[in-house]
């Protein structure tokens, strides 16, 4: 399945690119993409040591327009034609 990923302002710098398709096996998850874009991505300050996968604590991501819930990462699938959209997170006062 082919789904397409866009970074955010920041993370397209770190990256080097600012939107990219993904090519995942049949029933995969946001947890595997993760770790897809961190190994197309591994400039990117949001990876997480160990495991290299975009960790969800340094970043936001959603689907469609609809936040993943950062805690549950491997129980969202993903299907064909998601649209997917990684950015820094935003803090304000």
């Amino acid at each position: 399945m082919k789904v397409v990923v866009r970074l955010g302002r920041l993370f397209s710098k770190e990256a080097g690119f600012s939107e990219r398709a993904f090519e995942l096996g049949k029933g995969a998850t946001v947890e595997d993409l993760l770790l897809e874009i961190g190994k197309a991505a591994p400039a990117l300050s949001c990876l997480d040591d160990v495991s290299g996968a975009v960790d969800l604590a340094l970043a936001n991501l959603s689907i469609n327009g609809q936040a993943v819930n950062p805690l549950e990462p491997g129980k969202r699938a993903l299907h064909t034609g998601d649209a997917v959209y990684l950015y820094s997170p935003i803090s304000g006062g």
